[in-house]
């Protein structure tokens, strides 16, 4: 809900007709049915990742840790990420710095789409 919530106030803000935003949600609806909930007042961590050329270099590790002690550090409790379901070098990369999948969300439409069947949820705490 927040996502969409965001997305749909861009969309007023854009003065995008009612036809348009329409045809963008219908684009959009599978998205949103497998996007995990942002639970007030967890860290959200998102849209990790290297270049091919610089991976298995630890870099991942690394950022994430550094999110992890921002959080934390801004009194956060909680942090979540999320993953496609099926993309085992990330899950991996979030296991390794203690994210625990805690919830999944699967669509047909999304993995005809995306080609995953949806998204986990993982959390740690902080």
């Amino acid at each position: 809900e927040t996502l969409s919530q965001a997305l749909y106030a861009v969309f007023r803000a854009l003065a995008w007709t009612p036809e348009r935003i329409a045809d963008v949600a219908a684009g959009l609806a599978p998205y949103l049915r497998c996007f995990p909930d942002m639970p007030a007042g967890t860290w959200v961590v998102e849209n990790v990742g290297t270049r091919v050329a610089w991976r298995r270099r630890g870099l991942v590790r690394a950022l994430l840790e550094s999110a992890i002690e921002r959080g934390r550090l801004s009194g956060h409790s909680t942090a979540q990420i999320s993953c496609l379901i099926g993309n085992e070098p990330a899950e991996r990369a979030y296991e390794g710095v203690g994210f625990r999948v805690v919830e999944e969300r699967r669509d047909a439409e999304f993995e005809r789409l995306l080609g995953a069947p949806g998204f986990s949820r993982m959390t740690r705490h902080l």
